[in-house]
């Protein structure tokens, strides 16, 4: 015997959120949670760029 399909409106919430997120998994990564790191917190892996054009500047003297 074959289903009939269940209309939208008879779905229970739980079933309609699953239906919507099988049409959402389009991006591999969510671009929502990625955010650009702030320039004024303190990185101790990013290079400060003071040194290196204090260096430029000498040697160009």
């Amino acid at each position: 015997m074959h289903e009939k399909p269940i209309p939208r409106i008879k779905m229970s919430k739980r079933q309609r959120k699953f239906l919507d997120s099988l049409g959402r998994r389009v991006w591999v990564i969510s671009p929502v949670t990625r955010k650009v790191p702030s320039k004024r917190i303190y990185d101790r892996k990013r290079p400060s760029g003071v040194d290196d054009w204090s260096l430029s500047f000498c040697r160009s003297c």
